[in-house]
């Protein structure tokens, strides 16, 4: 998925989710695949992380992770 301004709400994401995101709102209900957020220079991503393995998907670039 890649958001340039859109407010999104989906159940969940495959690989490279919000890859070179740069601008928007992106609410995830449920898991994410790998490399979660590569690229994203701007937006904000809200993901329910119920099994608390989140951190394992995320990209390794990842500048700001709010629990």
């Amino acid at each position: 998925m890649r958001n340039s301004g859109a407010i999104t709400v989906v159940e969940g994401i495959g690989d490279n989710g919000c890859e070179y995101m740069t601008g928007g709102i992106v609410c995830i209900l449920g898991k994410t695949g790998v490399n979660f957020g590569a690229g994203m220079t701007g937006g904000f991503a809200y993901v329910l992380d119920e099994s608390g393995d989140f951190r394992k998907t995320l990209t390794r670039n990842c500048r700001g992770l709010k629990r």
